[in-house]
């Protein structure tokens, strides 16, 4: 998340310990009128507008938004249990805008969709295909594939799983824990390792085959054809014996 500089005292919520999202900012986004702030474990405030996040969700944050205020009063803050990264991409998310500053990374992502639906926010409903956090996740399929996977089969989010399983060809199945396997689940592991198997099958049907025999030459006839597809054969069973991710 990038934050601003420390803000000026000039209220109850104004502190030099305080700084204000620069995403999050008041009278950012859809509406001028910021009638909630949020303040992150880091001391981060973060304006939002209350109709904004009912317009996305009906549960977001609904818990937490629980006590009436007059209109335009900032005085009170509600505080929010994670850090200013965490709470950043979550709003990120609903409110569908890139996550400013530096990259967040694929950790910082992690635990913020896991820490989604203790705000009542329901990832399958908000991690689309056209969405920025979509592509932000994307973004980290090729260094964390099978974390990303995992993350993507945890939540059923299949658009993102099968994005992400195309860099999955490289990987040994034997680099899958139990761990891995318990939050991955059993449908999207089966996806895994049929796929895997495909690809084993669509490797023996490619090379199984010698190649075609042709009418005898002078230099090549049925004798030299039938040991060129001896030799075909041995040489593809020894490397279809030894195939493994990667090859």
């Amino acid at each position: 998340m990038s934050i601003s500089s420390p803000l000026t005292p000039s209220s109850d919520i104004f502190s030099p310990n305080l700084s204000v999202s620069s995403t999050f900012y008041l009278g950012s986004h859809r509406s001028s009128d910021s009638d909630v702030v949020f303040r992150s474990m880091d001391s981060a405030l973060f304006h939002v507008n209350s109709n904004d996040l009912a317009s996305v969700s009906s549960t977001a944050f609904r818990a937490q938004i629980s006590k009436p205020r007059a209109r335009g009063d900032l005085d009170e803050v509600i505080d929010i249990p994670d850090n200013s990264d965490v709470l950043s991409i979550i709003l990120c998310v609903l409110y569908d805008v890139p996550c400013e500053g530096r990259s967040p990374s694929f950790n910082d992502l992690e635990k913020a969709i896991d820490r989604m639906t203790a705000y009542g926010v329901i990832p399958k409903a908000h991690i689309l295909p056209s969405t920025h956090i979509q592509a932000l996740l994307l973004l980290h399929a090729l260094e964390e594939p099978l974390m990303l996977y995992t993350l993507a089969a945890h939540y059923i989010l299949d658009d993102l799983a099968t994005s992400t399983s195309a860099h999955l060809l490289s990987l040994s199945l034997y680099d899958i824990t139990d761990d891995i396997s318990t939050r991955m689940g059993p449908i999207y592991l089966k996806r895994l390792m049929i796929l895997h198997m495909q690809r084993t099958r669509l490797l023996k049907r490619l090379l199984i085959p010698p190649p075609d025999s042709h009418q005898p030459t002078r230099t090549c006839g049925y004798a030299e054809q039938n040991k060129v597809s001896a030799s075909w054969t041995m040489v593809a069973v020894s490397l279809l014996w030894s195939a493994g991710p990667g090859m």
